[in-house]
């Protein structure tokens, strides 16, 4: 893995192609169900996030995670980020790096102040690591995430290397 360089990271964001990996996703009440991974390319650093923690209304990243079912309709459950190996494997000591409820990650869809702040907390992945998206359904029956009803904008850090 390179150096971190912090004056060489740049900006970029997750859009819904990048957290939902097919056009639909059953979600069967009560369980956790992977919805979409990113797999951090050769020569890229990514880490969750940007700024930093101290001005978050300025500076810093944002989240926010809309899923729908078609209609559309909210769908109801956790949504969760975390982190593993090439081999399916859990990393570090805390791979589960955001865990919220649904109602929480959809606020600000028009309102970028209003969404949950991200800043950057300090793990880059290196390649063949991977970001899992995975959302338990808490409601009463099975939901279908529909990935063109739902809306996404997660703020990450690059840097190449």
């Amino acid at each position: 893995m390179g150096t971190y360089n912090k004056n060489a990271v740049y900006r970029g964001n997750w859009g819904v192609n990048d957290i939902i990996g097919a056009a639909s996703v059953l979600l069967i009440k009560d369980e956790w169900k992977e919805i979409g991974k990113v797999t951090v390319p050769a020569d890229q650093l990514i880490g969750l996030g940007f700024g930093d923690a101290v001005n978050q209304d300025a500076a810093s990243g944002r989240l926010f995670v809309d899923l729908q079912a078609a209609g559309p309709a909210d769908i109801v459950g956790q949504f969760r980020i975390m982190i593993t190996s090439s081999n399916d494997l859990p990393l570090g000591g805390r791979p589960v790096l955001i865990d919220y409820d649904l109602a929480t990650t959809r606020i600000g869809a028009s309102n970028r102040t209003e969404r949950l702040p991200n800043p950057y907390n300090g793990i880059m992945l290196s390649k063949d690591k991977v970001y899992k998206f995975l959302v338990k359904n808490t409601a009463a029956a099975a939901q279908t995430v529909t990935r063109a009803d739902s809306s996404v904008e997660i703020d990450i850090s690059k840097q190449m290397v």
